[in-house]
């Protein structure tokens, strides 16, 4: 197994993952309330504005922007961004107020691409460059290249166009003196340089960005530092790379940052860890990483990061958990690129190279080779490959195949100018020329790779002795003024007569018995303070175990509460089954049964909440099959008719899940008793989740279906007024189908009690 771990390996960590922070920085990670706040401050500046005035246009083009950029991707949002979008620029154009023209005509270009109208959005903003040319408007010109950088992927050929449309940019915002679009711009130039390998390039174009969001008093800098971090790393620099990711860190947490930009500064500093071979450390920050990666559900995001777990678990010999992960990488986050093809069979290659199962490591070693034919030479990413090609041809005897690798590698690795990359590739260089008995090229290349590796170990010292010197230097400064000034301070004393000595001892007694006095007087007030607090400590704990005994007591009556009402309703029923036994009305008896059916709905609910632990919410999955169970027995169906259901894991709590429940039991029953006067049927019962806040009930036969010419809002019929009925109850759509049978579709949002009662959850 490798002692140290290979910085070609390490370099293609980073870059795939900056390549993947290029899209998240550029996105907009703000948190809820921080979008609250945002939408406060444009509603009330609409409504203060004049009507017709240049400030009222941007206010709509800002209220457009964030109904296009909050968190999200719902039509409505985009619809009200095209809304407030050409309210700005039809007040624009009646004002010839050109940069709101301008600027409204480049957010309808990007609403377009949102939608997915890319040919449209490419004409458009197209158009909105014209425009802004014509007028001389710099800064609208730079947001064109700027917009026009997403048409483009992130392979060399993209990379390369999307660094010509920033510079452009950049120039553009310079002219226009627009501060805060320029750092972001060579922010970002800095972001695509690091992809390239041009590390010296990335640094520059970052301190700049860094120089003007410092001029402008921008606080979150937190991005500009975590690309600095990544790019040191990438140069070997790996004391700057921590500065600078602790720095990130420390600026997401004191601005309240929980985006994936926080995940990747974690990221980051599990690299570092990595490459100080600290394992455990290391896969401490990148689970700490998966966890906020997770709740964005994003598949690139989610690879890179589960793949660098899986890099830990085999430098801890966890080989068995390691492939537990690939596999499940596999499965869930297939690759899709250049890089995610050829990190998993590169990762596999190590681990059974470990483990010394050659054979297992053969077939992704083959797959690597037809990547190396597939890709151009100057890719990054071909660094890794080399290093599972050579790693692999040197462990199954193969030497001879492995000196163009090496050879292809050493030109990369002096091309990122990274001595640690050199040292490495030297040392597999002289394992190869030692296994084909080249001993005079073995020397030359074990001496380049004594070379490179002791600069860059004494590279390292130096810097250490560099920093401990000045440590030194400065302490021994402060020692050599105190020094000089007790000196000083003897020197006056001797000159003083015995008069101002005498003086300055009484003041000193009288100091010294002052500060005894309030020493032993801070004493006595700790103690009674300490005293204090152990009281109210005891009366604290008091008070949380009687909290916790009224929070047991309440927990029993809600389920007492339940339980009875349960069997009131079960009384009820009872009753209206031993009245129903007096009657000879056939409607009567009907309108009894249904009763019947409509309170047991209901019972199943309480007899459900106070059966489990939880005594607010019904799970419908549960409750949906019970109340089938129900219906078929007290119909006699047999097996005349068949259910099926498709239901998902959905908790409801009791203000949802009672009216749903007595549609569901309307809409079986009719399709019981109506649908299929000629034998057997089949009734489909579908509950899903239509979005994360919305729901989606669907009752369907293939039955007779409704009368010809039956109106469903003229119908005076008591069932279908009730599902109507109790459809408006949960602030859904209603709708009825006629076609091949019945279908009745309910589609309602999924509130809690706190939401029903107007409390803000």
């Amino acid at each position: 197994m490798e002692k140290n771990v290979p910085l070609l390996y390490k370099q293609t960590l980073l870059v795939a993952f900056v390549s993947y922070i290029v899209l998240c920085i550029c996105s907009p990670q703000n948190s809820f309330g921080k979008q609250k706040e945002e939408i406060q401050t444009i509603r009330e500046g609409l409504k203060n504005v004049p009507e017709n005035s240049t400030q009222k246009v941007n206010f709509l083009i800002e209220y457009g922007r964030y109904c296009l950029e909050k968190t999200g991707e719902l039509k409505v949002d985009l619809d009200s961004a095209f809304a407030f979008q050409q309210q700005a620029l039809a007040l624009g154009k009646q004002l010839s107020y050109i940069s709101g023209v301008a600027d409204a005509m480049i957010l309808e270009g990007k609403i377009y691409s949102e939608m997915g109208l890319q040919n449209k959005a490419i004409v458009q903003l197209k158009r909105a460059f014209l425009y802004a040319q014509k007028h001389k408007l710099y800064a609208q010109q730079g947001d064109f290249f700027i917009n026009f950088t997403q048409f483009h992927n992130n392979e060399l050929s993209g990379i390369a166009t999307k660094i010509g449309y920033y510079i452009k940019a950049i120039q553009l915002y310079h002219k226009a003196n627009a501060q805060e679009d320029e750092a972001t711009s060579r922010k970002m130039l800095g972001d695509y340089y690091s992809i390239q390998g041009k590390s010296n390039e990335a640094i520059e174009q970052l301190n700049l960005s860094l120089k003007i969001y410092q001029q402008i008093h921008f606080k979150d800098l937190q991005g500009v530092y975590n690309i600095m971090s990544g790019v040191y790393m990438q140069m070997g620099n790996y004391e700057l790379s921590i500065k600078y990711g602790l720095m990130a860190a420390r600026v997401a947490e004191s601005l309240g940052d929980e985006s994936l930009q926080l995940s990747s500064i974690y990221n980051k500093l599990g690299l570092n860890f990595y490459y100080l071979q600290q394992y455990k450390k290391s896969l401490e920050y990148w689970q700490k990483a998966a966890a906020i990666a997770e709740k964005y559900n994003d598949a690139d995001y989610q690879r890179t990061i589960l793949s660098n777990i899986v890099t830990s678990y085999l430098k801890l010999k966890q080989y068995k958990a390691a492939l537990s992960q690939l596999a499940f990488i596999e499965k869930k986050y297939p690759p899709n690129d250049f890089y995610t093809k050829g990190r998993i069979p590169y990762l596999y290659i190590m681990i059974y190279l470990n483990l010394k199962q050659y054979e297992k490591a053969k077939p992704y070693y083959q797959k690597v080779l037809i990547l190396n034919r597939s890709e151009p030479k100057e890719n990054i990413h071909q660094m890794y490959i080399n290093h599972a090609v050579i790693r692999y041809l040197l462990e199954t005897k193969q030497p001879l195949k492995a000196y163009s690798f090496l050879i292809d590698q050493e030109k990369l690795s002096q091309g990122i100018r990274n001595n640690k990359m050199l040292y490495e590739n030297y040392l597999f260089w002289f394992k190869a020329d030692s296994a084909t008995g080249n001993l005079p090229e073995a020397i030359k290349h074990y001496k380049l790779y004594k070379s490179y590796s002791d600069s860059v170990l004494n590279a390292d010292k130096t810097k250490q002795i560099s920093n401990l010197q000045i440590q030194f230097d400065t302490e021994q400064k402060d020692k050599n003024i105190l020094l000089l000034t007790q000196k000083s301070e003897l020197q006056n004393a001797t000159i003083r007569n015995d008069r101002i000595i005498k003086i300055i001892s009484i003041s000193g007694t009288f100091v010294l018995i002052i500060l005894l006095l309030l020493g032993y007087n801070r004493y006595q007030l700790k103690k009674k303070t300490n005293i204090q607090l152990e009281q109210q400590q005891l009366a604290i704990n008091q008070q949380n175990e009687l909290l916790k005994r009224l929070l047991t007591e309440k927990e029993w009556l809600i389920r007492e509460i339940h339980h009875r009402v349960k069997n009131n309703l079960q009384i009820v029923i009872s009753l209206l089954n031993t009245q129903s036994a007096h009657l000879h009305n056939q409607d009567a008896l009907e309108a009894i049964q249904n009763s019947q059916h409509r309170m047991h709905a209901i019972s199943l609910i309480h007899q459900k909440l106070y059966q489990t632990e939880n005594l607010a919410t019904i799970d419908m999955e549960w409750y949906i099959r019970e109340l089938v169970s129900y219906i078929r027995e007290s119909f006699d169906i047999d097996k005349r008719l068949s259910f099926d259901l498709m239901t998902d894991s959905i908790v409801l709590d009791v203000s949802q899940a009672v009216p749903v429940g007595l549609i569901l039991n309307e809409a079986i029953s009719n399709a019981v008793k109506y649908a299929f006067p000629k034998g057997k049927g089949e009734v489909k019962i579908i509950l899903k989740r239509e979005s994360k806040t919305s729901c989606k009930l669907s009752i369907s036969d293939n039955g007779l279906g409704l009368p010809t010419g039956f109106d469903v809002e003229e119908s005076d019929s008591l069932g279908m007024s009730l599902m109507k009925g109790l459809s408006e109850q949960l602030e859904g759509t209603f709708e009825v189908k006629n076609q091949k049978g019945l279908t009745l579709t309910v589609i309602f949002p999924i509130k809690s009690e706190l939401e029903h009662s107007g409390i803000n959850i």
